[in-house]
């Protein structure tokens, strides 16, 4: 038997493979960032073929993510991201709208903000909101130590 985890329903699972290959994408290739959604989202849809849970996320299939919502809902949350990484044109852009639409403000910023730092890299975070970091040198080495690995 499985551990009850928190988020293992379906349309989590699906939200996370999501932003994994939209991830995966940004990190191999060099194409717009709807590019990477597009392509992401294909391997999704035939991925999880026949899963009655894709309809869930069908405005973000359909590029549909112009009126969106910070929610606490996976999917909306997940809609709020990508809608402010699309429309945007840097990671400080992109992470200030991601926390401006209130609600579920840390969810949607770290998850548009992980995004921005693959796409822009992290010499586009500004220095003074790494410095803010509380034990960056830490963190830093910590990254460090998996890119000596290959990772």
């Amino acid at each position: 038997m499985y551990p009850p985890f928190t988020h293992a329903h379906e349309i989590c699972k699906i939200a996370c493979v999501l932003y994994i290959e939209i991830a995966k994408s940004m990190m191999s290739e060099d194409l717009e960032i709807q590019e990477h959604l597009e392509k992401s989202c294909d391997k999704i849809k035939e991925y999880y073929h026949g899963s009655g849970e894709l309809n869930n996320f069908h405005r973000i299939f359909k590029n549909n993510l112009d009126d969106v919502e910070s929610s606490y809902y996976v999917v909306g949350t997940l809609e709020c991201a990508l809608h402010c990484l699309l429309t945007t044109s840097s990671y400080k852009e992109a992470v200030l709208k991601a926390v401006n639409f209130g609600n579920d403000t840390d969810t949607v910023g770290a998850i548009c903000g992980g995004l921005a730092g693959i796409y822009y890299g992290y010499d586009s975070i500004p220095s003074n909101w790494i410095n803010d970091i509380p034990q960056i040198d830490k963190v830093i080495e910590l990254c460090n130590q998996f890119e000596d690995l290959g990772l």
